[in-house]
């Protein structure tokens, strides 16, 4: 059976060579780094190398795994590819940098399935751009140059409408973009017949500036224990409200319950070693509470999209953690909670607990 192979035109530091790839591989892209490195010797081991390319829109393209390397090759197209390298560390060191890289981005470390999914979404996104651009032209953009013709250079009212066109369908996709993220039945002040109380602790670790210093600086034991503090004010600034008020982590030393104020029990605790993820624990929770009937008693702090989704799927109410931290210090001291306080004065506050 003849084998097809796809040919790669590879530029780094100013050389352009040729590299060709079976189409019966099965690992495309580590057959294509090997080539890299025989290619150009001057890659070193301690270098990661990041291929880029430009898609048919102009944009600029990264290949970093077999998956979308396949899919680029499927298309059965040119491709010229760009090498990139990057000095790395340790594999130690290596690794403690994504994991803060993933926990300043999405607030925890995410799995497999949720990288996977990340990427498809990313993706849909890349898609969507394009879909963006192709529409701006039949609004009146620039048409693409047919053969024997020239391009015609638009006029000034030309060019402003068309300006104005696409600020207009930004806005649409930023407005759509937010109800999206917000239609969800967020809770502004505590429910009345709202008595249990769930905080998602990874998801809040970088909530103002004091609590994502303190993580990245290492200090994620105080950023837990001042989350926890943050708890306790809320719970006494409502005395009888909340029967239990939980705060949980992927994975903390911290395993602790206590009463607050006269009868409410508050439980910081550990999804691991029994579960995963604090986002698996909680949703088995919902759905336990929506079994018994209980849904509507409950209240949700976190801001994760997909974990959002789930509980609210299984009735339970939801609330950002950025908003129940400000309804937290207003309640504290005797003020209106306001959506408008910044940082500083939000960590001012916590600066007193």
């Amino acid at each position: 059976m003849e084998v097809t192979t796809y040919t790669i035109e590879l530029t780094f530091a100013g050389q352009t060579k040729l590299v060709q790839l079976a189409s019966a591989s099965e690992d495309y892209w580590n057959s294509l780094e090997k080539q890299f490195r025989e290619l150009f010797p001057t890659i070193g081991q301690e270098e990661a190398v990041t291929a880029k390319y430009f898609d048919e829109e102009g944009d600029l393209v990264t290949i970093d795994s077999n998956a979308e390397l396949q899919e680029v090759l499927s298309q059965g197209k040119p491709l010229k590819i760009q090498l990139v390298c990057k000095k790395i560390g340790s594999s130690k060191e290596e690794r403690l940098r994504r994991e803060e890289k993933m926990l300043r981005k999405y607030g925890k470390l995410l799995s497999k399935e949720e990288k996977r999914q990340l990427r498809e979404e990313r993706k849909d996104e890349r898609n969507a751009k394009k879909e963006h651009k192709r529409a701006a032209q039949e609004m009146g953009g620039p048409k693409p140059q047919e053969e024997g013709q020239t391009r015609r250079r638009l006029t000034p009212e030309e060019r402003k409408e068309l300006n104005e066109q696409r600020k207009k369908q930004r806005l649409e996709e930023s407005q759509a973009r937010n109800n999206s993220a917000e239609d969800d039945d967020n809770v502004d002040e505590w429910p009345a017949d709202a008595t249990h109380l769930f905080l998602d602790g990874n998801n809040m670790m970088f909530v103002t500036t004091k609590l994502r210093s303190l993580t990245l600086g290492r200090n994620r034991r105080q950023a837990e224990a001042l989350l926890a503090s943050v708890a306790k004010s809320f719970i006494l600034s409502q005395p009888g409200k909340i029967k239990e008020a939980t705060l949980i982590f992927d994975n903390t030393s911290t395993d602790e319950k206590m009463v607050i104020g006269k009868d409410t029990l508050f439980h910081i605790c550990s999804a691991r070693p029994k579960q995963p993820t604090s986002d698996d624990v909680l949703i088995a929770w919902a759905k336990q509470a929506k079994e018994e009937g209980k849904s509507s008693g409950m209240v949700f702090v976190t801001s994760d999209r997909a974990l959002r989704e789930q509980l609210k799927e299984a009735g339970g109410r939801l609330m950002k953690p950025k908003h129940w931290i400000r309804l937290s210090r207003g309640l504290a001291l005797s003020v209106p909670s306001t959506d408008n306080l910044s940082d500083s004065e939000l960590d001012a506050w916590l600066s007193t607990l």
